[in-house]
């Protein structure tokens, strides 16, 4: 009896342990990701919202302007003024939560089926915060994009990613070597037109709402360094 006592003990006490750590946004994420890469536990991108969003850009394809511009990746891109993009042509086609392997999944839909000639890309966020995916990894996933986009005579317009900040501070080190391999890479060089997000939002004296995700300020100063590089005076 007593052992049994003990035994239970100890469990509640893991329980205990499990479920104050799950109430950290960050560990929460860890695990949801772990379970996805192992199949336990279905991706959004595997569910009908998320496929409703591919379905909405194919129907939406035949009705856009010849030579458009398309903002292509995750959140971060998502996060512009609908507005804005509209009053300058742009086409946002961010997805919240999209990985680089999710985004070159519907690159046929979301660009290649589209009739744009240019594509601004920034994805790779989630891959490192969400995934601990080793920045070199990503920044191959993503130089493999550049070129897909490339061959097919689109010109791309690809962001370094801006850095963290409190409270998520912990991915400076990652998200700093992912921008230094993708300013280094010559595959970027020769496909691809560097837009150094990074660089451009330094100034700000707060670039994010929550360490991660932009304030209309940031936007505000991506959207003019975006705009003069499409289309430069």
């Amino acid at each position: 009896i007593v052992v049994a006592v003990a035994v239970l003990a100890l469990v509640l006490v893991l329980v205990a342990v499990v479920h104050a750590a799950l109430q950290r946004p960050t560990v929460r994420q860890a695990v949801r990701a772990a379970l996805e890469r192992v199949g336990l536990m279905a991706t959004y991108q595997e569910g009908p919202v998320y496929r409703a969003r591919i379905d909405a850009q194919r129907a939406a394809n035949p009705t856009l302007p010849e030579g458009c511009v398309v903002l292509l990746g995750d959140s971060l891109m998502e996060g512009f003024e609908a507005s804005e993009t509209a009053a300058r042509g742009w086409v946002n086609r961010g997805i919240s939560g999209d990985r680089v392997r999710h985004v070159d999944a519907r690159l046929e839909v979301s660009v290649l089926e589209a009739p744009c000639a240019d594509v601004a890309l920034l994805v790779g966020i989630n891959d490192v915060q969400h995934e601990h995916t080793a920045p070199a990894e990503v920044g191959r996933d993503i130089e493999d994009l550049v070129r897909r986009i490339e061959e097919s005579g689109r010109r791309v317009f690809l962001h370094t990613l801006p850095a963290p900040e409190p409270p998520h501070e912990g991915l400076v080190g990652s998200v700093k070597e992912l921008n230094g391999l993708l300013r280094a890479s010559p595959e970027v060089a020769r496909r691809a037109v560097l837009v150094d997000l990074e660089e451009i939002l330094a100034p700000l004296p707060r670039r994010t709402r929550d360490g991660i995700h932009l304030t209309p300020e940031a936007y505000e100063a991506w959207t003019r360094a975006l705009a003069k590089t499409l289309r430069p005076d």
